[in-house]
């Protein structure tokens, strides 16, 4: 087994993503982020964050402070067996820096009756914690003053804090989501989703992708805000047929977790060497692969006035369409719409398509339910997605005429990208306008396989109400129609408009390899 892809998705309502300032001295909480993370943008426009960039971070943080050079800083959580643990640190806990040396730790409880301990000739460094059992209450004011040498030269610094007691964070693993079922060298795209419960501290953690029980894949050092809820998402490729159980887990959980019997959930898989359900019994497949360049180039022919236009298209898409129907079906809103692509027998794309939106009409006598389709990680709210794919399925009939019922289906898949760019010239006011622009869709680059002779196949796995599946696996072979998209042509005319003569030229030249295959009628 192998994995192509890991990623991670924060979804949170309203994101942030900024590191942390220090807090004030005497502040627990840090609720704005001040310092901006630099992004990088990936080919679909979507920026994209280290994960040591927290989203946001609005949960409690260690209380800090400062004399001179020397820092210091402090949290107190709680356990879910009522014990308590205090740590302290010349450096940061999170990044478990520590330089110089506690010499001396006092610690005040600040609650009912003050207690105060203190801890002297500490020789272990810049860290040092200790434990309460009976522990602290959740709220429990811990002032911590600390003698700190090895900063400032000869000097001992003394820095105090006041940290609040809180829960340890308790991260859960809630659900992992997948297809039911999928193909062989096909990656498949997984996703859980991550919440910490407790409400008062975030928290790092790994995520971990295992199939089998072993660990395939995973993202180190993801961020959990307190109270929040993130997404990972793994894409996992299975090389045999067969059924498998993947499960997803949340390990390493800093600092620390309030109960590890939540951290892992898990869902099963079937890969099979085609997609298993009813064949749909009527249809159509197209696919064209375009490759064409178009020009245009018109003047006038006097000289008076040497008004110029030229145009240039180009185009390089990939489009296939599948468009199929059966009679005598009442299947409900379909759950999902599985898909897989294939250029000669080589699977190149693979997608699981959820509901986008529904038309849903039953009156007892008669019915219509209708879904579209898409996949989740395709669409941006800002941004054109980084691959073109839809999918309808829609069911309509009267009860009382079973032989008037009817369910159509359509599936399309397009990659590939469209240029336009012109350029006006006119000698009247001696000014060039220059309109430049890019329109783009689909997947990048089409696929390479695309060519006359080549067997493109679509497989698909429509998912009723009731849990069954309607497939349709069908291939078409692609023909060389480019002699048709070969053309030129000279022109000659007046235009009364302009009160010209105009002489323009045009011209097309390219490939096109396309294919039609129609089933069952």
């Amino acid at each position: 087994m192998k994995s192509s892809l890991v990623k991670i998705t924060v979804v949170i309502a309203a994101m942030s993503l900024a590191a942390c300032v220090t807090p004030d001295p005497v502040s627990t909480t840090s609720n704005t982020p001040t310092q901006t993370v630099s992004a990088a943008t990936g080919g679909n426009g979507k920026e994209h964050y280290p994960n040591s960039a927290k989203y946001k971070n609005n949960g409690i943080n260690p209380a800090t402070g400062r004399s001179g050079s020397a820092s210091l800083e402090a949290r107190a959580l709680v356990a879910r067996n009522g014990s308590a643990q205090l740590e302290v640190t010349t450096g940061s806990l999170e990044a478990s820096t520590k330089p110089g040396n506690l010499d001396k730790v006092q610690v005040k409880i600040l609650s009912g009756k003050t207690s105060t301990t203190n801890f002297n000739n500490l020789k272990a460094g810049g860290y040092w914690t200790n434990t309460y059992n009976p522990g602290l209450a959740r709220g429990t004011q811990v002032q911590v003053q600390a003698n700190i040498s090895g900063i400032d030269g000869k000097r001992t610094d003394v820095v105090t804090v006041t940290a609040a007691a809180a829960k340890r964070p308790d991260v859960k693993v809630n659900d992992v989501a997948g297809p039911a079922q999928s193909l062989p060298h096909a990656p498949v795209i997984f996703t859980a989703t991550l919440s910490e419960l407790n409400g008062d501290v975030g928290a790092r953690a790994n995520c971990v992708l295992s199939v089998n029980g072993s660990p395939v894949d995973q993202a180190n050092g993801i961020w959990i805000d307190a109270g929040g809820t993130i997404t990972c998402a793994f894409a996992h490729t299975f090389e045999a047929p067969g059924s498998y159980s993947v499960s997803v887990s949340a390990t390493n959980v800093n600092p620390g977790d309030w109960d590890l019997s939540n951290n892992s959930a898990s869902t099963s898989v079937t890969i099979q060497s085609e997609f298993q359900g009813t064949p749909i019994a009527n249809g159509e497949l197209h696919s064209v692969r375009y490759h064409v360049d178009e020009r245009y180039d018109a003047k006038n022919t006097d000289g008076t006035y040497p008004y110029l236009i030229h145009k240039a298209n180009s185009y390089d898409f990939i489009n296939t369409y599948l468009y199929a129907w059966e009679s005598g079906l009442n299947p409900g809103i379909w759950q999902s719409i599985t898909a897989a692509l294939s250029v000669d027998g080589a699977i190149f794309h693979t997608s699981v398509l959820n509901l986008l939106s529904t038309g849903n009409y039953d009156d007892g006598a008669s019915f219509q339910h209708c879904g579209t389709y898409d996949s989740p990680y395709l669409q941006d709210g800002s941004h054109f997605s980084s691959q073109a794919e839809w999918a309808q399925a829609c069911s309509y009939g009267n009860y009382s005429d079973p032989d008037n019922v009817w369910t159509y289906y359509y599936y399309q898949q397009a990659q590939g990208d469209a240029v336009y760019y012109s350029r006006y010239y006119n000698s009247f006011t001696g000014e060039e306008l220059v309109d430049d622009w890019d329109y783009v869709f689909g997947s990048g680059s089409p696929h390479p396989g695309f060519v006359p002779g080549a067997v493109v196949r679509v497989q698909l796995g429509f998912l009723d109400a009731h849990g069954e599946s309607h497939t349709a696996d069908q291939s078409v072979t692609l023909e060389d129609l480019s002699a048709g998209y070969n053309t030129s042509s000279n022109q000659d005319w007046y235009e009364p408009y302009l009160g010209e003569n105009l002489h323009s030229e045009s011209s097309q030249s390219g490939s096109v390899y396309a294919g039609d295959f129609y089933w069952g009628y």
